[in-house]
Parts: C-alpha cells; sequence; structure tokens
C-alpha cells in the first residue's frame, strides 16, 4: 500500500474495448493499493504521477502485524481505509469504463 504525501496521480483502468481511461484522481493523505493489501488480488487498475509525486511505501505486512498489535488504533485504520474506498467509488467517474 503506499500513501500519498505529495503531488497527483491518475488512476487508470482499462475498458472494456480496450482503452485506458482516467476514473479518479488522487492526492495528498489519499492512498493506493489497498484493494490488493486486502484481498491479496492483482491490481485493479494503474496509477500515474500527473505532477512530481512521492509516496510512502507500507508493506502488507507491517500493516497487518501493526492492526493485530494495536487493535483498537487497527480497528480505526480499518474503518477510514473503507472510508477511503468509498471516497474512491463515489467520485470515479464509472462512465468511462
Amino acid at each position: 500500500m503506499l500513501l500519498l504525501t505529495s503531488g497527483m496521480v491518475a488512476v487508470k483502468v482499462r475498458t472494456f474495448s480496450g482503452d485506458e481511461r482516467v476514473v479518479v484522481h488522487l492526492g495528498p493523505g489519499q492512498i493506493l493499493g489497498e484493494i490488493t493489501l486486502l484481498d491479496g488480488g492483482p491490481h485493479t487498475a494503474t496509477v500515474v504521477a500527473t505532477q512530481p509525486t512521492e509516496a510512502v511505501f507500507i508493506p502488507t505486512a507491517h500493516f497487518w502485524a501493526f492492526c493485530e498489535r494495536h487493535q483498537p488504533t487497527g480497528v480505526k485504520l480499518l474503518r477510514n481505509l473503507a472510508a477511503d474506498m468509498a471516497f474512491k467509488l463515489r467520485h470515479t467517474d464509472l462512465s468511462v469504463v
């Protein structure tokens, strides 16, 4: 998982016709790779920096170990992760997919 600390990225998905389309833009404080973190599956999108961008990498094993060791905080983290995913879904342009 990546936590964006500065900059801006475009999240692209491949349409049924094979084209790549931008579905949402993300900036500082937002995260990438959360779906793969949660289900261990492949990435669902391609991310391209649209301006100079920095991010912090959080390895999957470290994330889950933290959640287990610090359960009250881990629950809050997972709740925030779910809220972030809901925000992205609500603000994604699904008409391009």
